[in-house]
């Protein structure tokens, strides 16, 4: 092998590794930022179940029973 030909094999592993590195950092900060979506929406949804639960937040049945 030439040392030409080890050039481009060092020079094309170097670059296929980094494709590779790049696509490997994009995929965990995608399920990364997944996870965090998927989180927050659950916090809100408790939030806003737990403040439906809450005596304070009962609506009156009909217009007429509000003060």
């Amino acid at each position: 092998m030439t040392p030409r030909e080890q050039v481009i094999m060092v020079l094309s592993a170097i670059v296929l590794g980094g494709g590779g590195l790049l696509f490997l950092l994009d995929y965990v900060t995608e399920q990364w930022s997944n996870h965090l979506t998927r989180e927050r929406t659950w916090k809100q949804i408790e939030m806003r179940c737990s403040r439906e639960r809450h005596p304070s937040y009962q609506a009156p049945l009909f217009d007429q029973d509000a003060p």
